[in-house]
């Protein structure tokens, strides 16, 4: 883990001597594992929580054709 980094985040998850084939679908990733991280921190329930949360941010990443950093309010 990175000093200076909070846990869970996306930097701390990417391996940071490897170049990804598809860097925005790597970032994606280590964004949901980070996020997946931060609530299992926090003692919430893997099945009825947690993976619910990121099956729904994958289906409207899915849905949309954008990743959520490209999202807007419209």
């Amino acid at each position: 883990m990175s000093i200076g980094k909070p846990p869970g985040s996306a930097v701390v998850e990417l391996a940071g001597n490897v170049r990804p084939l598809d860097p925005e679908a790597a970032v994606f990733q280590a964004m949901l594992d980070g996020w997946a991280r931060q609530q299992q921190a926090r003692f919430l329930r893997e099945s009825s929580t947690i993976v619910p949360r990121l099956a729904l941010v994958r289906r409207l990443a899915e849905f949309s054709g954008l990743y959520p950093w490209q999202w807007t309010p419209g």
